[in-house]
């Protein structure tokens, strides 16, 4: 997975007037949450910006003083009218333990059905997998190769090595959508069921 490093502030007041005093001082209240207790801290709002518009999955080495932990970023507050961020949470990561996380999906290949005409359709961009963190990917990989024309793929044909996906089998990942200008010509030659 990739990693980028963040440079937190240790929070002295923790409640409701000490967290709106650091909103506009530019900096966003956060927590880590650990075995040993809870981290409170802040981190500027331009690094918070910047998280949140990644579409990419990171660990964040964040460093409060002198301590340095990695973590998974886990949801984040808005205000319910202004829509700014109130505050983040994250959770600490460690090398015995596997975490849940959702990793982007990549598409590669191409389908026969795409080469006569028909339209690739991606149904998910993230997967939710769960494993160790050294065994993690950076994006969750499908090869749609064998994909023909109004044929789906889903979860349950991805064979993931080291780690697990977390969803259910039936989810459809991607699917070849028949064009209208393909549609009459496919019923032809894929006709259903006979009707009694």
């Amino acid at each position: 997975m990739l990693t980028t490093a963040l440079s937190g502030t240790l929070r002295e007041n923790l409640g409701t007037t000490a967290a709106k005093a650091y909103r506009e001082a530019g900096q966003v209240p956060a927590v880590i949450y650990r075995p040993a207790g809870a981290l409170h801290f802040t981190l500027h709002v331009n690094d918070v910006n910047k998280l949140l518009a990644s579409r990419e999955t990171y660990l964040y080495q964040i460093t409060v003083g002198n301590e340095t932990l990695t973590t998974i970023f886990r949801s984040a507050q808005f205000h319910p009218v202004h829509d700014y961020v109130l505050d983040l949470e994250f959770a600490l990561v460690e090398d015995t333990r596997p975490i849940t996380v959702d990793l982007p999906l990549k598409l590669v290949g191409t389908s026969p059905g795409m080469t006569i005409g028909g339209k690739l359709i991606q149904k998910l961009r993230k997967v939710r997998v769960k494993g160790l963190v050294s065994k993690l990917p950076q994006e969750v990989v499908a090869d749609i190769s064998h994909l023909n024309l109004g044929k789906s793929m889903k979860i349950r044909e991805m064979k993931p090595e080291g780690y697990s996906i977390v969803m259910s089998g039936d989810i459809p990942l991607a699917t070849i959508e028949i064009p209208r200008s393909l549609r009459q010509e496919y019923a032809k030659e894929n006709p259903g069921p006979a009707k009694k």
